[in-house]
């Protein structure tokens, strides 16, 4: 598919998550680059490959933090200069749907496999120690999860329409659309 991946964007900074196939040349990246002048603010190499997801930007924890979605990481970056902050080894599959922030929680869903809801205050590998809680059926393959700060509402390719607690990711009810 190539890459498709959006672009994100916080005051000024304009961030380009580039994940490549393994091995293909120059590896994955994250990027910023000024608005303004689209002189190139950073450039940090990144351990993962294969995602179409795309980023997004939050503040948490203190830090303005960057989430991406890669096989095989969750990961954090400073969106002040691209350093990692934390990761956690949850991903497998091909990488569609983009994360979101909901109740001061990182929500991701590793395609048909899991929903999981991380808390962004860690340090270093958080794969053990940050999962609040993971919900397991229903979970869309391509969509991407929203939330409206008390629910989350994921919908699958064959048209299952699911809500979750976001506190604990419980399941409130489901749904089969016609299509």
């Amino acid at each position: 598919y190539g890459n498709a991946t959006s672009l994100a964007i916080w005051p000024g900074k304009l961030i380009v998550q580039l994940d490549q196939d393994e091995g293909a040349p120059g590896g994955s990246k994250l990027l910023a680059f000024d608005c303004a002048t689209g002189r190139l603010l950073w450039d940090r190499t990144k351990p993962t490959h294969g995602s179409w997801a795309s980023p997004i930007i939050f503040e948490a924890a203190g830090k303005t933090q960057i989430i991406t979605l890669a096989l095989p990481l969750v990961m954090s970056s400073s969106l002040a200069d691209g350093t990692e902050l934390w990761r956690a080894e949850l991903m497998e599959g091909e990488i569609t749907p983009s994360p979101i922030l909901a109740a001061g929680l990182v929500l991701v869903v590793n395609p048909s496999s899991k929903l999981f809801a991380l808390r962004p205050d860690g340090a270093g590998d958080v794969t053990k120690s940050h999962v609040a809680w993971t919900a397991e059926d229903n979970i869309p393959d391509v969509t991407s999860p929203v939330s409206h700060g008390e629910l989350i509402f994921t919908v699958t390719s064959g048209g299952l329409l699911t809500c979750f607690d976001v506190k604990d990711g419980k399941m409130v009810w489901q749904k089969e659309l016609e299509l």
